[in-house]
């Protein structure tokens, strides 16, 4: 199954199977938007993401991957990136893309566009690569964007300074926010060529131990070090070919949003039981949210790393009204089947 049967079949799957799930059970209002039809035949075009706290060298990065400076890039001390800028190929270099990437819907353009600059540069590696440079200036509404954005992308680079290794406040945020995606993460050790060898074993370690308080995977993501000659080139050579596996890409992303609509469907199902003459009781579960959270994974042997954000549902519940919740299970097995079919599609897929 290859070309535009692949994609037709991926996009069934998702309207016909995962998105009346996702509606039924207002999985949207409590996660990302519904994808949009442009999602599965927009051009495909590898993507990444850089995330790191101010001078850590993502702007320097960027340039060194394209070769060149982007229209309006500033690096130095000081506030430079406030808000998310999106470096794309363009001929002439303030030119202005007609077409969104990653499949945005209508209505989530508009909010993307104000958080978003888009600056094209006329450089043979952004035919196959799009970068998004993210904002220094962080807010609540920017932790929101930035999980949407590692969402769409292919790899999410966080970058960490070797004389600062400790995760700030936000920087801790950020990666909370897209710890969904973990199996994207990259970590960039930048500014290594000064210090010995010693100091980089040093920081490296402390790299290392930082992150695993964050994420809940076992191991660390992989770490390439920054202006260090041959994982330099070794981080650029992979990130030239990840255009060659974009369907892969979606096709999994589309399995792990059909495993959350399922998990989010569940923890509502046993949430609402008994809506609503047991309001109390729901409303009582939802504080302690801890040991309900924990009677799920047990009841239906689901692992943790596949639920979501647990203190952004628990705010969430806490104003719903359970009373227009449906409540029952048996339907929930379209998903399974929809995660059959997508994982097929995958053994298939060039």
């Amino acid at each position: 199954m290859t070309g535009n049967n692949d994609k037709n079949n991926i996009e069934k799957i998702y309207n016909e199977m995962i998105l009346p799930m996702e509606k039924k059970f207002v999985f949207n209002e409590f996660y990302s938007c519904e994808l949009a039809k442009d999602y599965f035949t927009v051009e495909e075009k590898a993507s990444v993401l850089l995330v790191g706290p101010e001078l850590t060298g993502k702007t320097s990065f960027v340039r060194k991957i394209i070769g060149q400076n982007y229209p309006g890039m500033r690096i130095g001390p000081g506030p430079k990136t406030d808000r998310f800028i999106m470096v794309t190929y363009g001929e002439n270099d303030n030119a202005i893309p007609d077409n969104l990437p990653f499949g945005a819907t209508k209505e989530l353009q508009t909010a993307y566009l104000s958080q978003c600059r888009r600056c094209c540069v006329d450089a043979d590696v952004l035919k196959n690569l799009t970068i998004v440079d993210t904002t220094e200036i962080l807010s609540d509404e920017n932790f929101a964007d930035l999980a949407w954005f590692a969402e769409q992308v292919d790899v999410i680079l966080l970058f960490f300074d070797p004389e600062n290794v400790l995760i700030s406040r936000d920087f801790r945020k950020s990666i909370e926010a897209m710890n969904s995606h973990e199996d994207k993460m990259r970590i960039i050790f930048n500014k290594t060529e000064t210090m010995s060898r010693g100091e980089v074993l040093n920081a490296y370690r402390q790299i290392v131990f930082s992150v695993s308080k964050v994420l809940s995977q076992q191991e660390p993501p992989e770490i390439y070090r920054g202006s260090f000659g041959d994982d330099e080139k070794e981080l650029k050579k992979d990130l030239m070919s990840l255009h060659n596996n974009i369907r892969k890409r979606k096709i999994n992303d589309l399995i792990k949003r059909a495993k959350s609509a399922k998990i989010h469907a569940l923890l509502i199902i046993e949430l609402g039981k008994g809506c609503p003459k047991l309001f109390g009781e729901v409303q009582f579960r939802i504080r302690n949210f801890e040991e309900t959270w924990e009677e799920i994974e047990r009841k239906f042997n689901l692992g943790i790393r596949d639920f979501p954000q647990k203190k952004k549902m628990q705010e969430k519940l806490a104003s719903w009204d359970f009373a227009n919740f449906p409540c029952f299970s048996k339907k929930l097995n379209i998903l399974d089947d929809a995660i059959h079919q997508l994982e097929q599609c995958l053994t298939t897929s060039p």
